[in-house]
Protein backbone atom coordinates (compact mmCIF):
# COMPACT_ATOMS: atom_id res chain seq x y z
CA UNK A 1 0.00 0.00 0.00
CA UNK A 2 1.26 3.39 -0.54
CA UNK A 3 2.07 6.08 1.67
CA UNK A 4 -1.04 8.02 0.91
CA UNK A 5 -2.99 4.75 1.13
CA UNK A 6 -1.82 3.73 4.49
CA UNK A 7 -2.76 7.24 5.91
CA UNK A 8 -6.02 7.40 4.26
CA UNK A 9 -6.67 3.71 6.02
CA UNK A 10 -5.53 5.18 9.56
CA UNK A 11 -7.93 8.04 8.80
CA UNK A 12 -10.66 6.22 7.88
CA UNK A 13 -10.29 3.28 10.71
CA UNK A 14 -9.96 6.70 13.09
CA UNK A 15 -13.58 7.75 12.14
CA UNK A 16 -14.92 4.39 12.61
CA UNK A 17 -13.48 3.68 15.85
CA UNK A 18 -14.53 7.32 17.55
CA UNK A 19 -18.48 6.83 15.84
CA UNK A 20 -18.48 3.59 17.39
CA UNK A 21 -17.46 4.70 20.34
CA UNK A 22 -20.09 7.37 20.47
CA UNK A 23 -22.70 4.98 18.94
CA UNK A 24 -21.85 2.49 22.19
CA UNK A 25 -21.01 5.02 25.14
CA UNK A 26 -23.51 7.72 24.17
CA UNK A 27 -26.49 6.56 22.66
CA UNK A 28 -26.08 3.16 23.99
CA UNK A 29 -26.46 0.91 20.85
CA UNK A 30 -25.52 -2.49 21.21
CA UNK A 31 -21.58 -3.12 20.23
CA UNK A 32 -22.67 -5.15 16.94
CA UNK A 33 -24.81 -2.37 16.13
CA UNK A 34 -22.60 -0.06 16.76
CA UNK A 35 -20.20 -1.39 14.54
CA UNK A 36 -22.55 -1.44 11.63
CA UNK A 37 -23.85 2.03 11.66
CA UNK A 38 -20.03 3.29 12.18
CA UNK A 39 -19.32 1.45 8.97
CA UNK A 40 -21.88 3.47 7.17
CA UNK A 41 -21.07 6.74 9.15
CA UNK A 42 -17.39 6.70 8.69
CA UNK A 43 -17.43 8.21 5.13
CA UNK A 44 -19.71 10.19 5.59
CA UNK A 45 -19.08 11.89 8.50
CA UNK A 46 -17.04 15.51 8.18
CA UNK A 47 -13.25 15.91 10.04
CA UNK A 48 -14.87 18.98 11.83
CA UNK A 49 -17.95 16.57 13.38
CA UNK A 50 -15.39 13.71 13.93
CA UNK A 51 -13.06 16.21 16.32
CA UNK A 52 -16.09 17.29 18.29
CA UNK A 53 -17.02 13.63 18.85
CA UNK A 54 -13.53 12.88 19.78
CA UNK A 55 -13.20 16.04 22.23
CA UNK A 56 -17.10 14.77 23.52
CA UNK A 57 -15.78 11.99 24.47
CA UNK A 58 -12.80 12.87 26.75
CA UNK A 59 -10.29 12.43 24.06
CA UNK A 60 -9.52 8.99 24.62
CA UNK A 61 -6.57 7.26 24.07
CA UNK A 62 -8.34 4.36 22.44
CA UNK A 63 -11.83 3.51 21.32
CA UNK A 64 -14.08 0.34 20.61
CA UNK A 65 -13.08 -1.84 18.40
CA UNK A 66 -16.22 -3.94 16.94
CA UNK A 67 -15.75 -7.29 15.74
CA UNK A 68 -15.06 -7.53 12.19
Amino acid sequence: MTEKGTEEAVRIKRKHQVLETFLADVLDFDRKEAHREACELEHAVSDSVLERLYDFLGNPEYCLTGTR
